[in-house]
């Protein structure tokens, strides 16, 4: 929902933060999807998904986007999109295959497209949000916000985890 937006704070720290254009924008959206080949390519050659690996994509997506949100020079930041951009992609892969294969095969088309739903509709309202957090606080606040969401959430569901074994 925050930490996925990724037009709304690219094009806030393009134009805001590099004083950049839109060849700019193009170049950071590219290198963030080099980094989601090299996720899918990663992902692919898993055998199965984990919860496990989940939680650690996206706690390394949470830790690199408050990263990412500090880093002073275009390049470098740059190349953290290539990271943020490879978990981004071990993440949602991940998640989507988990699902397919735990749902019961008379419910897996719902069960997907509650998940589609959901994950579509939630990048949806949270990029006005994004937006707000970005024009009210800053682009690099907005970027800090989703990644310590993303981190948070991910910290939770693995002490959920462990209660659960318990």
């Amino acid at each position: 929902m925050f930490g996925l937006n990724f037009t709304v704070y690219l094009t806030a720290m393009t134009v805001h933060v590099f004083t950049g254009n839109a060849q700019q924008f193009g170049i950071l959206m590219s290198i963030m999807a080099i980094g989601s080949i090299l996720g899918a390519i990663i992902t692919a050659n898993r055998d199965t998904p984990s919860i496990r690996f989940i939680s650690f994509a996206a706690i390394a997506f949470g830790v690199i986007a408050l990263i990412a949100s500090i880093i002073p020079n275009f390049w470098l930041f740059a190349a953290s999109l290539c990271l943020i951009g490879m978990t981004t992609q071990l993440f949602t892969t991940s998640v989507h295959s988990l699902i397919q294969l735990s749902a019961q095969k008379h419910i897996r088309g719902r069960v997907i497209a509650i998940l589609l739903a959901t994950s579509v509709g939630g990048s949806a309202l949270g990029g006005p949000l994004v937006g707000f957090t970005a024009d009210l606080l800053g682009a690099r606040w907005a970027i800090a916000c989703g990644g310590a969401l993303a981190l948070l959430t991910a910290l939770l569901g693995l002490h959920h985890l462990r209660q659960q074994k318990r």
